[in-house]
C-alpha cells in the first residue's frame, strides 16, 4: 500500500509523493477503532498547536508550496485560539467546527487524539535535521530563507550560521544581499541577549513521547 508523504487541505490538488508503508503498521484510518487506545494522554490545545504550527515550518523548509505551510498554520491557529478543549472533543467523536481544519488535518488531529503520535509529523522529522527549525528563532530569518541556507551551504545550526555570515558567505544564496547578511548577524546577537520566540523541534517531539 502507498500513502502519499504531504497533504493539506486546499483547493489545489497537490503531487502526492509516494512512499512505502509497512504492512505491520497499516495506515490509522484503516485500523479498527479497537486498536486505537482510550488510554491515551490527551493533549491540551496549545500542544496540538505545536505541532501544527511546527508542520508547517518544516514543510517550509523544505520548500513546499505556500498554500500548504499555510493550511497548517491556519488550523494551528484556529486550535490555539478555540474555547473548546479540542483532543477532548476528538475522544468524544464530536469534533469542534475550527476555521481551515479540513478533512486532511481532522484526521490528523484524531491521530493524535487516539494514539499521541502522528506518523507524518514523524515522517518530517526525519527528513528535516532537528537543529535546522533552531535557525527560526533568529530574529527575520524565516523558514524559507532557512531552508535555501540549508539546501545551498548545509548549514543546519546556529553556530554554522554565524560563522558563514561573518565570512560573508551567505550573500551567495540566491536572494541573499550583503544588507540581509548583516540582519541574520544582527538577529543572531539580539538572540544571545532574550530567549528564543519560536519552540524548537526537540520539545515539540517531547509532546509526542
Amino acid at each position: 500500500m502507498k500513502e502519499a508523504l504531504s497533504e493539506a487541505d486546499s483547493p489545489v490538488p497537490a503531487p502526492a509523493e509516494v512512499v512505502t508503508v509497512d504492512p505491520d503498521d497499516p495506515p490509522y484510518e484503516s485500523r479498527p477503532r479497537a486498536s486505537r487506545g482510550d488510554d491515551v494522554p490527551l493533549l491540551a490545545n496549545v500542544e496540538l498547536a505545536r505541532i501544527f504550527y511546527e508542520i508547517g515550518d518544516m514543510l517550509e523548509l523544505q520548500g513546499e508550496l505556500p498554500f500548504k505551510t499555510a493550511a497548517y498554520r491556519r488550523a494551528a491557529d484556529s486550535i490555539a485560539h478555540s474555547p473548546a478543549d479540542v483532543a477532548a472533543a476528538y475522544r468524544r467523536n464530536a469534533p469542534p467546527a475550527l476555521t481551515g481544519v479540513g478533512k486532511a488535518i481532522a484526521d490528523k488531529l484524531a491521530e493524535l487524539t487516539d494514539t499521541g503520535r502522528l506518523r507524518f509529523y514523524e515522517r518530517l522529522r526525519r527528513d528535516v535535521p532537528p537543529s535546522l527549525v533552531t535557525l527560526l528563532a533568529v530574529p527575520g530569518l524565516g523558514p524559507r530563507t532557512a531552508g535555501d541556507l540549508w539546501r545551498a551551504l548545509g548549514i543546519t545550526s546556529l553556530d554554522e550560521l554565524e560563522v558563514a555570515a561573518r565570512a560573508g558567505r551567505l550573500r551567495a544564496v540566491r536572494g541573499i544581499s550583503e544588507r540581509t547578511e548583516k540582519k541574520i548577524i544582527d538577529g543572531l546577537e539580539q538572540l544571545r541577549k532574550r530567549p528564543p520566540r519560536r519552540m524548537r523541534l526537540g520539545q515539540a517531539s517531547e509532546i509526542l513521547e
